[in-house]
């Protein structure tokens, strides 16, 4: 985006060659935000092939400050307009897989198909293309997130919505949570090898936080006397953003984490609890491949990724007595997601004597 004489242009490029376009937009508010809108349009336009070199499709109609558009939209168009929408209020990893689906609807044959023309036939021919590409619980997903963007066009054909309940999602067997004696093993691994892990990894069996959870710790969220932290934030690939279910929580520390805490030094309000021995982010994916993995097997404990430790702990907190809405307000979890997902590790209700 570029500001010419306060009026807004885009610049970009079409097959290797530079594109630019004057809005007819002046350069405020309401401007930069309709620009930001044809921009996503054209970017849409351009991954699925749909791209105008007129540029009529993104011309602003003065009557309703929309853009115009003068033939019906396919498929394809919909959900590019949908996806820049959506840009506008969720996290760009989010995108990137609506562009993914974007790309699967044009790779299925249906993209060019008029939109509020939707048949039965289309969605068929988009399922049978999906299922020999991904699994049943991403085609779900998928014709969730299109059942919701003909919601969102007010098109009635919206015949994703029925396709939705007939896909069957297999039963997952959920990850097997360490036992204290492998959990006893890690730490000593991790003591052994990579010390300037340890605490990271101590606490993440013993608090049940997300991976990026404890990552994104400052000491801004620590109690002075390390006796509590608050988890309202995440950090996963440099991008901070707000936590998985975008609710707060405080939890209260045992005295071996709150030691521990302690005996790291505070640093000053905006650092990172837990960093690389170098001081710099930790990085999810490179933890797991040059450090977990290594540890485990140094452990002699069967593989399973870093975000198990939020699994054991639940567990664990489970067994030793805590009720399940005790460990949700801990974990973050809603005590629905608790009982579908360690009902054996619940303690079932007796029925009382009453009377």
């Amino acid at each position: 985006m570029e500001i010419i004489r306060n009026s807004i242009r885009l610049r970009f490029r079409v097959d290797g060659k530079q594109k630019a376009y004057h809005l007819g937009l002046h350069d405020n508010d309401e401007g930069r935000k309709k620009a930001r809108l044809i921009g996503k349009q054209i970017e849409m336009d351009l991954l699925a092939g749909n791209f105008d070199a007129t540029f009529e499709k993104y011309r602003i109609n003065p009557a309703t400050g929309k853009l115009k558009q003068e033939t019906p939209k396919t498929i394809s168009e919909l959900f590019a307009d949908f996806i820049a929408w959506k840009s506008e209020f969720v996290y760009w990893r989010t995108v990137q897989k609506y562009k993914t689906l974007l790309n699967h609807l044009e790779l299925s044959g249906i993209s060019a198909k008029i939109a509020k023309s939707l048949a039965v036939d289309d969605v068929s021919c988009f399922c049978s293309y999906s299922k020999q590409v991904v699994e049943p619980v991403t085609l779900k997903e998928r014709l969730q997130l299109l059942s919701a963007c003909w919601d969102w066009a007010k098109l009635e054909n919206n015949h994703w919505k029925t396709a939705v309940k007939a896909i069957k999602v297999p039963p997952k067997q959920p990850p097997r949570p360490f036992t204290k004696q492998e959990i006893q093993a890690i730490l000593r691994a991790f003591s052994e090898l990579f010390p300037g892990y340890l605490p990271y990894v101590q606490f993440l069996f013993s608090t049940g936080v997300r991976t990026s959870e404890a990552i994104g710790l400052q000491w801004k969220h620590v109690a002075d006397d390390c006796s509590t932290i608050w988890i309202g934030e995440s950090l996963s690939k440099g991008v901070r953003k707000a936590t998985k279910t975008n609710k707060a929580r405080t939890i209260p520390l045992n005295p071996k984490v709150k030691q521990m805490l302690v005996e790291l030094g505070r640093g000053d309000a905006e650092d990172l609890v837990f960093t690389t021995p170098a001081g710099y982010p930790i990085d999810d994916d490179n933890f797991a491949r040059r450090y977990w993995h290594s540890a485990l097997k140094r452990a002699g404990v069967e593989y399973r990724r870093p975000y198990n430790t939020r699994h054991t702990f639940v567990s664990h907190a489970l067994q030793s007595g805590l009720s399940p809405v005790q460990v949700a307000s801990l974990t973050g979890h809603s005590v629905e997601i608790l009982f579908t997902h360690y009902a054996g590790v619940i303690e079932k209700p007796k029925l009382p004597d009453l009377f």
